[in-house]
């Protein structure tokens, strides 16, 4: 193939501080630099800055509130150890002026929760357990996955049971999937006993009767268990009190959630004590991971990445990042915990916090972000996050690689890292650059 040329005393002038400065060469914790075909502004490219990665606990996240569909069970993830999701969540009087009999007597109370989806392995025994909650939880208030919430310890309800998320009958009507749980009927005694006045509004009932926290028994069995997607607003998810009076033998009335009610889910992953050594280690010694990038949702784990020798390339006077692109390839299937299909980049600010990098703000088609499946690879341009750095706009601290919408999106994923003894799946940054003349 025919090269391009451009003047010998041009190039030398270019190329030669950044040899100098840089170290480029082979060595993978160099930087190189390889001569793309030029154009006006002579483009070149670099591919092996070097990288750090090191796999860290993600912050506390808010999960109050974010959506309909909330999580509740265990897995028993073989890397990450096991996921414990619990719901919270107030309900609401299915009328603001119901009229109980004086000679109502209950027959039975059922929480029912319709499913919207599932995470993980529908063939494991789960159990679910049903308590009181013990304080208020507010629609404005704003709880993170670390935040415990208070529950009477006397469990009113629990189901031992293997998901199913096919369609039943209920009450002679074909209904979406759904899991009714028996609830202890002292429970429908106080609503059907209650003064008509804590009917009136959501403020008063919620005196009457504050919630339920729902949470699953752990699951021990390695590679088992499934997160299981509540639909929340569906009707079908309700607690309903089943009751006859001397007059009428059979009739019910329902406790229902709405888009308006408040809600929160909690995690636990038991201080990783069972994820695999490897990831202990790491999370305990806050370890560099030269072979693999550890990345988990529902405040799990994510992934540090450092471009330490990048602030070398402020030394090249009028440095223009033409693109900048960061790509992973995946590290094995492991197949029921399967790959999110999005991912974020964040950045990390002098005070330790994240904020979206400016990539984020060009779109999904300049960004990235989306797993390829077929191609098992995630890819980000950082370029405009680079570009500031070089700026000074901000300083070089480094990224956090997370799942996106990860306060209600269960997945994990492993990617190869950036020393891995496959070295040609590292990770790499691929730098197109150009100097500018004045």
């Amino acid at each position: 193939m025919q090269k391009q040329f451009i003047s010998k005393s041009r190039f030398l002038a270019f190329i030669l501080p950044v040899f100098f400065l840089l170290s480029c060469g082979d060595d993978p914790n160099s930087l190189g630099l390889e001569l793309v075909d030029s154009d006006t502004f002579n483009p070149l490219k670099c591919d092996t800055l070097k990288i750090v990665t090191s796999p860290a606990l993600q912050d506390s996240i808010i999960t109050s509130n974010i959506s309909s569909d909330n999580l509740v069970g265990c897995i028993y993830d073989p890397v990450f150890g096991k996921t414990s999701v619990s719901i919270a969540t107030a309900f609401e009087p299915s009328s603001n002026s119901p009229k109980f009999d004086s000679s109502a007597e209950i027959d039975s109370v059922v929480l029912s929760l319709s499913y919207g989806g599932y995470y993980g392995d529908l063939l494991t025994t789960q159990t679910l357990r049903v308590y009181e909650l013990n304080e208020l939880i507010f629609s404005d208030t704003s709880y993170y996955s670390s935040y415990r919430v208070n529950h009477f310890f006397n469990e009113i309800g629990a189901k031992t049971f293997v998901p199913n998320l096919d369609s039943t009958y209920v009450d002679g009507d074909l209904v979406t999937p759904s899991l009714r749980i028996a609830l202890d009927n002292s429970l429908g005694e106080r609503i059907i006993r209650a003064d008509s006045l804590s009917f009136t509004s959501s403020d008063a009932f919620a005196d009457l009767f504050n919630g339920l926290y729902i949470t699953p028994d752990p699951v021990n069995t390695p590679s088992g268990g499934a997160l299981l997607s509540i639909d929340l607003v569906n009707t079908k998810t309700n607690i309903t009190i089943y009751y006859h009076t001397s007059i009428v033998d059979s009739l019910s009335y329902p406790l229902e959630i709405s888009s308006a009610t408040p809600h929160l889910m909690e995690f636990e992953h038991f201080d990783f004590d069972d994820a695999s050594y490897e990831l202990q280690n790491l999370l305990q010694e806050s370890g560099m991971s030269d072979e693999k990038v550890f990345v988990q949702s529902l405040g799990g784990v994510r992934t540090k990445i450092e471009f330490p020798t990048f602030d070398n390339f402020k030394e090249i006077e009028n440095l223009a990042i033409v693109d900048a692109c960061l790509t992973f390839n995946l590290y094995g299937d492991d197949g029921f915990f399967t790959v999110p299909s999005s991912f974020d980049i964040v950045r990390i600010t002098d005070e330790g916090t994240t904020v979206s990098i400016l990539d984020y703000t060009e779109g999904a088609t300049h960004y990235g972000g989306t797993y390829s499946s077929v191609k098992e690879k995630l890819t980000f341009h950082i370029t405009r996050y680079l570009q500031n750095i070089l700026n000074g706009t901000y300083n070089n601290n480094g990224l956090y690689l997370v799942v996106a919408n990860s306060s209600y999106i269960p997945g994990r994923a492993l990617f190869y890292g950036h020393n891995p003894f496959d070295y040609d799946k590292r990770i790499t940054l691929s730098i197109t650059y150009s100097q500018i003349n004045n």
